[in-house]
């Protein structure tokens, strides 16, 4: 891999770690999402958009895990 391929990794790797971040803070029940945006109260009142908020969020998790492996099996530095 070169340089330019891991840099790109690593801005989607931040990227991604942002939108999990987001989209679970939207799925909490007991808050008002983020800053009580209306935001979340339209995706969440029907069920097709609540299917649709938890699809995206485990799309978010499993990019975020696999791009975590990516980059820790390209690291040059071992520390044991």
């Amino acid at each position: 891999m070169t340089f330019t391929v891991i840099k790109f990794l690593k801005i989607f790797w931040k990227l991604s770690s942002i939108s999990t971040l987001i989209l679970i803070l939207l799925q909490n029940p007991k808050s008002r999402g983020v800053g009580g945006s209306g935001i979340d109260v339209q995706l969440t009142q029907s069920v097709g958009g609540s299917k649709t908020l938890v699809a995206l969020t485990w799309v978010s998790i499993l990019t975020f895990v696999g791009l975590n492996v990516i980059l820790s099996l390209t690291s040059t530095s071992y520390y044991l």
